[in-house]
């Protein structure tokens, strides 16, 4: 299962012309992992990518919609491309808007390849710890600074 994520991400980073593929879980935990790795917070960016899908399930129930399975991120220079597929989300981190459309073909060309694997994965969800799930509540406060903005 592993060998054929590897083989699928590679495909879509050679294919979509992407730096980086990641594969999240909505707790906020990186799973997977393959490209240039120039991306150094990872906590941070799983933590984000998760908050994100979680917003856009929101805004899906506003809308009536059942799901809403792609989201794209464009920045001046990179883009990110976001499929949600259950609890796993593949990301995948482009130089331009430009290969975002091509990156998102890519993905939809392989969607039910990457199903499978995602939920072979996903089967083994409960093995994986978020961050966040460590934290204890005065931890977010020293984080958060709350303790000093209550006294």
């Amino acid at each position: 299962m592993k060998q054929q994520l590897q083989t699928l991400c590679e495909e879509l980073l050679a294919q979509g012309k992407g730096e980086e593929v990641f594969v999240v879980h909505t707790d906020g935990a990186v799973i997977f992992r393959v490209g240039n790795k120039a991306l150094e917070d990872l906590e941070a960016f799983a933590s984000l990518i998760a908050g994100t899908v979680a917003a856009s399930r929101g805004l899906g129930a506003l809308l009536h919609e059942k799901t809403i399975p792609f989201l794209v991120v464009e920045g001046e220079s990179r883009s990110l491309i976001m499929r949600v597929f259950g609890q796993m989300v593949l990301v995948m981190v482009c130089s331009s808007a430009q290969s975002a459309g091509l990156a998102k073909y890519q993905i939809r060309i392989r969607e039910q390849a990457l199903l499978a694997c995602l939920g072979e994965l996903s089967k083994h969800s409960s093995s994986f710890q978020s961050p966040l799930r460590q934290l204890s509540d005065d931890d977010i406060d020293r984080m958060l600074d709350v303790a000093h903005v209550i006294s």
